[in-house]
């Protein structure tokens, strides 16, 4: 079979996958070929074509069922002496009478028919089950003829350029005819240029087409209607805070940009108009992803800070790291471990366009090891601040 596309392998699934096997095994290969996320790679393009024509048929199973018997008729035709009373899969039945495929020997045409894109009846007198009641067109480079009603089985006679006025039999033979459902039609005339569908091409001699002649199909679908679609961003503190340019990858393979506000917190949505489902909304729902060293309550920061035993003791000024930068930040003597400090207007954006504070927490940190110079200091405090600690114990 020429062309034949092994839609279980393209997916990298067996033929017992369930639905959404296939459309998890789409989704995946779809992401790793989409041309948004290789650009400029023709190879990558064409496997993302396949990979979306194979999961087109397979999900749906009218369409698989139909490219199972069509896989399993040509398998039997092409076996040694076309043997049809066997079946080389157990538990799949085999093709019924009336699944005759062998009005298709090109797969590309059998494909083109299983998914709507023109009725195809590409040998004379053999009649394609989705073909049923489709008008076909066939203009030559000849001399006018009369139209002639088909029948199956029946053949349409040669125009001869050297008599353009032969007329009909006059007592032709009667033709049997569906009451129900109507035949295609066949219609000869002289169209000086042919007709060329739009974006079409001829089809190849070998398909029972003679040179010259263009099959004119056309197949309407109607507009699915617009439907509204949802997708989480994820962002850090720092970016939710400034806000800017984020990239979104989609379920369904899509990757698009979306300018973001400043100050966004978790469960805000943003409309996107036109970037859903067959031109919908797409929705975006915030998440701001957890932060090593701040904690967003409301519109106020609460971080930690590490402090010396000097410093606690003595007082100093210290770093502290906030969203628009280090600012410094002076200990007064005698600060404890636990105690808070405030930061004014160095917390989070409000709606209001007001600033939340950023509380600073002090945990004082003993050294669990210390230098030679050091103990030597701290046993002389030791020794000056002994009897002043311990000696009211003693007299009690």
């Amino acid at each position: 079979m020429e062309n034949f596309r092994n839609y279980y392998d393209i997916l990298n699934i067996n033929r017992q996958a369930k639905g959404d096997e296939i459309k998890q095994a789409f989704r995946r290969l779809a992401r790793q070929y989409h041309p948004d996320l290789n650009p400029g790679d023709q190879g990558a393009e064409e496997k993302f074509k396949t990979l979306s024509e194979a999961y087109e048929v397979l999900s749906d199973p009218n369409k698989r069922a139909k490219y199972d018997q069509f896989s399993l008729f040509w398998k039997r035709q092409e076996s040694p002496g076309g043997d049809r009373g066997r079946n080389p899969r157990p538990g799949v039945r085999q093709p019924e009478a009336d699944n005759d495929f062998s009005q298709f020997p090109d797969f590309n045409i059998f494909v083109d028919d299983l998914l709507g894109r023109g009725p195809v009846n590409p040998r004379p007198g053999v009649r394609s089950p989705a073909a049923a009641g489709a008008e076909l067109r066939s203009e030559p480079r000849s001399a006018p003829r009369r139209t002639m009603p088909r029948t199956e089985g029946s053949r349409i006679p040669e125009p001869r350029t050297q008599n353009p006025r032969t007329p009909e039999p006059q007592n032709p033979e009667p033709r049997t005819q569906n009451p129900r459902t109507p035949e295609p039609r066949t219609e000869v005339r002289s169209a000086p240029p042919p007709l060329v569908n739009r974006g079409a091409s001829p089809p190849p001699p070998a398909l029972g087409y003679k040179t010259g002649m263009v099959k004119t199909a056309y197949t309407i679908r109607p507009a699915a209607p617009p439907r509204d679609a949802e997708a989480k961003l994820e962002v850090p503190l720092e970016r939710a805070y400034s806000g800017g340019r984020e990239r979104v990858r989609l379920e369904d393979g899509r990757s698009i940009e979306v300018d973001m506000p400043g100050g966004m917190v978790t469960g805000q949505q943003m409309r996107l108009r036109g970037q859903g489902i067959e031109g919908g909304n797409l929705y975006l729902r915030v998440v701001v992803t957890p932060h090593p060293f701040y904690r967003l309550q409301g519109s106020d920061l609460f971080c930690v800070v590490s402090i010396s035993p000097v410093e606690a003791i003595l007082g100093a000024a210290i770093a502290v790291p906030t969203l628009d930068g280090p600012v410094q930040m002076k200990l007064q003597p005698g600060v404890r471990s636990g105690q808070r400090l405030r930061l004014a207007a160095k917390g989070y954006p409000q709606p209001q366009g007001r600033r939340g504070d950023q509380i600073v927490e002090v945990q004082v940190v003993i050294p669990k090891t210390i230098s030679p110079e050091e103990r030597v200091l701290y046993e002389e405090i030791y020794g000056l601040e002994r009897d002043r600690l311990h000696k009211p114990l003693l007299l009690g």
